[in-house]
């Protein structure tokens, strides 16, 4: 188990709405009564990194671990000396990790426009990677930050496009 030295708790909104593939849709995802056509970079990622993308711009937040002591880390698959920074598109499914080596921890939201403006571009200096809504195994996506967050910008883009994002939301008009 790893911490990271920040304190930063910025806002974030709950919330959390799944998404389902359908299997005869090659390039698109569920989204209520229609479907979102996916550009090709986005629809060849991980389903589980499709919802990730999703929700977190639905939100308008994701969530890390944090404690007293800073932000839950975690060894990347490439080895021990890289770090990745976990994070969750829902406060739920960020709270269910928080078990055995985290079981001190609670579920921090981070905004999305935070996210984007800061955090990503901060772990990329840093030289960490991103984990994306792992299970409580810790099993999971890695992504390299500025990677997140151009599929993030590109799905906050989509949406707002197609009339998607909530009104008032933060991400809205971003572009």
């Amino acid at each position: 188990m790893w911490r990271s030295g920040s304190a930063l708790d910025p806002p974030g909104r709950a919330g959390w709405q799944a998404f389902a593939p359908r299997s005869r849709v090659r390039h698109g995802i569920i989204w209520g009564v229609g479907i979102l056509e996916l550009p090709t970079e986005l629809a060849e990622l991980d389903p589980a990194q499709q919802a990730f993308l999703r929700n977190a711009v639905l939100n308008g937040a994701v969530w890390g671990l944090e404690d007293e002591e800073g932000w839950a880390l975690a060894a990347s698959t490439e080895g021990e000396t890289v770090m990745v920074f976990p994070l969750w598109s829902s406060q739920q499914a960020a709270a269910a990790c928080a078990e055995g080596d985290w079981a001190g921890y609670r579920a921090s939201p981070v905004s999305l426009d935070d996210l984007l403006e800061h955090w990503l571009p901060g772990m990329q200096r840093d030289g960490y990677r991103v984990g994306v809504d792992w299970n409580a195994g810790l099993e999971g996506v890695e992504v390299p930050p500025l990677e997140l967050q151009a599929d993030l910008e590109q799905m906050v883009s989509l949406m707002d496009a197609e009339g998607l994002l909530p009104p008032g939301s933060e991400t809205e008009g971003r572009d």
